[in-house]
Formats: C-alpha cells, sequence, structure tokens
C-alpha cells in the first residue's frame, strides 16, 4: 500500500519566513515557503524519496504556472524549524 509519508506547509507569514530562511535570507523575500515533512514510521523504506518526488511535482507545477522555484535543504535545522506549532508531530 502506498501511504503517501508527508506534509506540506505552506508558510505566509512574514516573520516564520524569516525564522525558516536563516541564513539563506533571500528566501524570505518570495510570498511563500513550501516546508515538506516526511514521516518514517509511515515508510521507513520510501519516505525520502516519496517526499523528494512529490515536492519535485509541486515544484514543476509551480514553475508551470510561470513561479519562481529554489530547492532548499535544512535538516540540519530540524530542532529548530520542529519547534513551530505548525509542524506535524
Amino acid at each position: 500500500m502506498h501511504k503517501q509519508p508527508w506534509h506540506f506547509i505552506v508558510i505566509k507569514d512574514e516573520k516564520t519566513r524569516k525564522e525558516i530562511a536563516g541564513r539563506q535570507g533571500f528566501a524570505a523575500q518570495a510570498p511563500v515557503i513550501i516546508v515538506a515533512h516526511g514521516n518514517a514510521e509511515e515508510s521507513p523504506n520510501w519516505w525520502q524519496n516519496d517526499v523528494g518526488i512529490a515536492f519535485e511535482h509541486i515544484m514543476l507545477a509551480a514553475a508551470d504556472q510561470g513561479l519562481g522555484v529554489c530547492w532548499m535543504g535544512s535538516m540540519a535545522r530540524d530542532a529548530e524549524i520542529n519547534r513551530h506549532s505548525w509542524y506535524p508531530r
């Protein structure tokens, strides 16, 4: 069974975008930041692939609509992002 072990959170709030952007401050200038969250418990062997594929499709759809996109990884900042109330538990 394909469990789709992901959540995508669209961040519009300027303060939160700045916090998430961190050292990559240019990202805070975007009107939204999409945070991807994968659930390793639901799909221990495939969640990283599944999240990456789904996120890439989001990026392709955005680009097709004429929007600029930029893939940014920040796994080293997981604890910082996890503290937000909007992040899935």
